[in-house]
Order: C-alpha cells, then sequence, then structure tokens
C-alpha cells in the first residue's frame, strides 16, 4: 500500500502504485470531507461576522443561528460537489484522447488531489478569523438600500489585503492540486503525461481565470 505522503511528493509513483489495488473511496471522501468541513466553518463565522454588523433585532438571534448552521451545512456540501464534478469533467474531456479505465478509478484518483486543498482551507480560516471577521465586525453597512449594501460589503471584502493574499494562496494551491491530477489522470484514464496535462488544464484554468478576476478585477467592475 502507497504511502499517502507520496501523493504530495511523489504523485507519479503513488498513483502507479494504486492501481495494483481494488479501488477504494475511503480514503479520498475523508479527504474532501475535511476540506468540506473547513469550508463550512469559514462560511459560519463569516455569516455570523456580517449578520452581527447589522441592526437585527435582538430576539432574531435563535432565527440568525438556524440560518448559520444550515450555511455550515449548504457551504460544506457544495464543496463535496466538486469532488465528482471536478471528476465528471476530468472523466469526459479524457475521452476525447481515447482515455481507458472506469469513472469509480477516476473518482478515486480525483480525490486524492485536494489534499493541498486542506492546507488552503486551514490558511483561509486563520486568515478568516485574525484579519476578515475583525474588519467585518467594524463595518457601517447601510442598510436604507439592500443592493448598496450588498455592493459595499463586496468591496470591502475584495479590497481587504488578507482577503487577495489568501486568494493568492488558493490559486497556488489549486495548482498544486492540478499537479497532483495530472498524475492520477495518467494511471486512472491511461492517458500520456502530454494528453493528462491537457486533460486538467483545460478546467483548472477555468477556474483560476476566473479566480484571478473574481478577486482583483471585480472590484472596478
Amino acid at each position: 500500500m502507497p504511502n499517502l505522503f507520496q501523493v504530495l511528493t511523489n504523485p507519479n509513483r503513488f498513483f502507479m502504485e494504486k492501481m495494483e489495488e481494488e479501488v477504494s473511496l475511503r480514503t479520498p471522501f475523508l479527504i474532501v470531507l475535511v476540506q468540506a468541513i473547513l469550508g463550512g466553518i469559514s462560511g459560519y463565522l463569516t455569516f455570523n461576522a456580517v449578520m452581527g454588523s447589522l441592526p437585527i433585532p435582538a430576539d432574531s438571534g435563535p432565527i440568525l443561528a438556524v440560518i448559520g448552521i444550515f450555511s455550515l451545512v449548504i457551504g460544506a456540501l457544495v464543496v463535496l460537489a466538486f469532488w465528482p464534478v471536478y471528476a465528471i469533467v476530468f472523466h469526459l474531456i479524457s475521452t476525447i484522447f481515447k482515455g481507458d479505465g472506469e469513472f469509480k478509478r477516476s473518482l478515486e484518483f480525483t480525490g486524492y488531489g485536494f489534499i493541498p486543498s486542506i492546507f488552503s482551507g486551514i490558511i483561509s480560516l486563520i486568515v478568516m478569523v485574525s484579519y476578515v471577521i475583525p474588519s467585518l465586525s467594524r463595518m457601517q453597512i447601510p442598510m436604507e438600500n439592500p443592493e448598496l449594501a450588498e455592493e459595499y460589503m463586496r468591496q470591502i471584502l475584495l479590497s481587504n489585503p488578507a482577503m487577495q493574499a489568501s486568494a493568492i494562496l488558493g490559486i497556488i494551491f489549486t495548482l498544486w492540486s492540478a499537479s497532483i491530477w495530472i498524475f492520477a489522470l495518467r494511471h486512472a484514464r491511461k492517458l500520456t503525461v502530454r494528453d493528462a496535462f491537457i486533460t486538467v488544464a483545460i478546467p483548472i484554468g477555468v477556474v483560476i481565470t476566473y479566480s484571478i478576476y473574481s478577486t482583483f478585477f471585480a472590484l472596478g467592475a
């Protein structure tokens, strides 16, 4: 059984050895679950910080608590959904290069590529607690116009240097995941390195382009 640490240090060898084992989704699921929990917590803390900056009646506490928990669960489920979505996209694109291999194996190997996202999630959570939430708590959101309030809050978040630094780190960790997925698809779908690179580069390029735009250019839109 290959060492899980090899996913980060030698993904080619890791997936080559994993191909000799039966498909198992347990470990990839746990990896993505940890990332989902981190994402859900970040969303929950952000929601509480935003609500705390609004002039909300005191008796709304129980309702807000339920909404906050709901947002945590939804946020975690959205992150969990990234796993099969990425796997489906990779699997479909690899058919262009006559990829050979069952989808369950693609799903399994794609899950291992989310390990860098755990590190990214931890860093984002630290940034959120240390810098972003304090900034949100000091905000004076103009509630007279809901559209202006939403735009004001968006600009505050996007112009926060800590958020921008966190976004840059997120892009770096996404590229790290992409380097793992190249070898994952190479073995799961029996592709050449070139074809596996193209298979991964197409969707990841779209994701990174959107991330850069939404973080650094949407502010002036």
